[in-house]
């Protein structure tokens, strides 16, 4: 048997969004009006009246918030509801998050700029390993050599006085990385989440619960089915929750500025 595509319409929705669609309109509401009443994205109200499920969060999500709307329009929406919670919404197979061109090219030259790296180190070790093999058959094995006090112009040398770094001490060595600036979303329980980047490619689209960790780049865009169980943490900046359950919006974080 083929598998079922994701993508195709789900009639019991469709009608259901036709409903609520022709409720508003019949109402002289637009949908940027509604929405605001429903602290609801536009978008997500676009997609529900589309009956568009790929632009939906989870089926029990897509449920909760066309009982809101209805509810908001005065309208009794049951036997449609009834009739979506026994469709092929409640068991339709979300998509994996998609690989943009930009990340597969940066996947590919990351892994070739490993592999030198790699044949690097091989022949480091095979060289260490000889060399150890020599001082052997010489009698000279490394650990049995004398050891030698360090003389004064390396004492002189490694003196570090307060506040001095080892550059300027005369030893070498890189300074230490500092980790990109990242967000970190967390939920005690399941949650459907969605994160775009400031390109609008999703990273992360499905339910999840304890913790993840997004690169912060040049901003992200968070979407919760469950705001309320979701906190954010953007850098150094303090938790904060997503908003309140009614409250199923994008949420944008951009990097804490630079200190002058």
């Amino acid at each position: 048997m083929a598998a079922e595509d994701w993508r195709a319409p789900i009639p019991e929705l469709v009608q259901l969004g036709e409903r609520l669609g022709k409720a508003r309109r019949d109402q002289g509401l637009s949908l940027e009006e509604l929405a605001d009443r429903l602290r609801l994205g536009t978008e997500q109200l676009v997609a529900l009246e589309a009956g568009d499920h790929t632009h939906l969060p989870e089926a029990v999500f897509v449920v909760a918030q066309a009982k809101r709307v209805a509810g908001a329009l005065g309208i009794d929406v049951s036997q449609q509801i009834s009739d979506l919670q026994e469709s092929r919404l409640m068991r339709v197979k979300r998509r994996p998050a998609r690989v943009t061109p930009l990340q597969r090219r940066t996947l590919t030259a990351s892994t070739r700029q490993a592999r030198p790296l790699g044949r690097l180190w091989v022949a480091l070790l095979l060289l260490g390993v000889g060399g150890v093999a020599v001082a052997i058959l010489e009698g000279k094995r490394p650990d049995q050599q004398e050891a030698r006090p360090p003389s004064a112009a390396t004492t002189t040398n490694l003196a570090v006085s307060p506040g001095q770094g080892l550059a300027a001490a005369g030893v070498s060595g890189a300074p230490p990385q500092v980790a990109p600036e990242a967000l970190v979303l967390q939920s005690s329980q399941p949650s459907w989440l969605e994160v775009r980047n400031a390109a609008g490619a999703t990273l992360f689209r499905g339910t999840f619960s304890g913790e993840k960790r997004f690169p912060m780049g040049q901003g992200l865009k968070v979407l919760a089915g469950r705001p309320d169980l979701v906190t954010a943490t953007a850098g150094s900046q303090a938790t904060r929750s997503l908003g309140r359950i009614d409250q199923v919006v994008w949420r944008t974080f951009r990097a804490t500025p630079a200190a002058p």
